[in-house]
């Protein structure tokens, strides 16, 4: 699963959640508000209380607390990507616990369309050398 923004904490809902754990391999989530982002008070302040989604975003919400719960489950990679120049969601708030975090020198938008950020997603997806598989069978290489 590749999620930005929003996207990447439904993709990690489903892992932890949802028995996703089960049929995902990856999960890469780029520029994640894990912990939250101050920048859902605009939904909430034009959406008001009809926008449940602005409100789960803010910092210290009971949906990102409960995500927060627990560790990322085996046998799923959790990669974050995050963007020094990101004001919408900070650096500091797209950490996770357990993930591998990468940062770019970049701002919330242009991490969808980047060149390296796809270059990276891409190196990510990329599975081991063969001679570097976890789950190789020793006796069929003799």
């Amino acid at each position: 699963i590749i999620g930005h923004s929003t996207g990447g904490l439904i993709g990690l809902y489903y892992v932890k959640k949802l028995g996703g754990h089960a049929r995902v391999r990856k999960l890469i989530m780029m520029g994640t508000p894990v912990r939250g982002t101050w920048a859902a008070l605009a939904g909430v302040a034009t959406l008001g209380l009809w926008s449940t989604s602005s409100w789960q975003l803010l910092p210290r919400s009971r949906f990102l607390d409960e995500l927060a719960q627990g560790p990322i489950p085996p046998g799923v990679e959790v990669h974050t990507i995050a963007a020094a120049r990101d004001w919408v969601v900070p650096l500091s708030t797209t950490r996770l616990s357990g993930a591998s975090a990468t940062t770019v020198p970049l701002g919330h938008s242009s991490l969808v369309v980047s060149e390296e950020v796809y270059r990276r997603v891409v190196h990510t997806l990329r599975p081991p050398p063969h001679d570097q598989l976890i789950d190789q069978d020793p006796a069929a290489t003799d």
